[in-house]
């Protein structure tokens, strides 16, 4: 959705679509149905183009970001630390848990 297009132009992943144009302020649904060289042909009044030809953040290369990788992460990463937590207290290891996504945050 709304933040997989702007990530995926950023990082360069997923297909290309025609897409309105970010710089304006109206955008428009007359961008969906075009191709890669009619794409920056529709323009505004002022000349500029309505639709810009970029990333739209969905294809294979996501379904495999928010499929299979997704699930393989999540649950070595679940495994691992269900094995820490038997071997050390809980709390503590919450606390390292919170405290580790914390940083994460704070550093992004």
């Amino acid at each position: 959705g709304i933040v997989s297009r702007p990530m995926s132009q950023e990082l360069h992943y997923g297909d290309h679509a025609c897409l309105p144009n970010p710089n304006l302020s109206n955008k428009s649904d007359e961008c969906r149905p075009l191709n890669e060289t009619s794409c920056p042909l529709l323009l505004e009044d002022d000349k500029n183009s309505t639709c810009v030809w970029d990333y739209s953040g969905l294809g294979l290369q996501y379904q495999v970001l928010a499929g299979p990788a997704f699930v393989a992460v999540f649950t070595t990463a679940g495994v691992i630390i269900g094995i820490i937590s038997d071997r050390f207290n809980r709390k503590t290891v919450v606390t390292v848990c919170c405290a580790a996504l914390t940083l994460a945050t704070g550093l992004t």
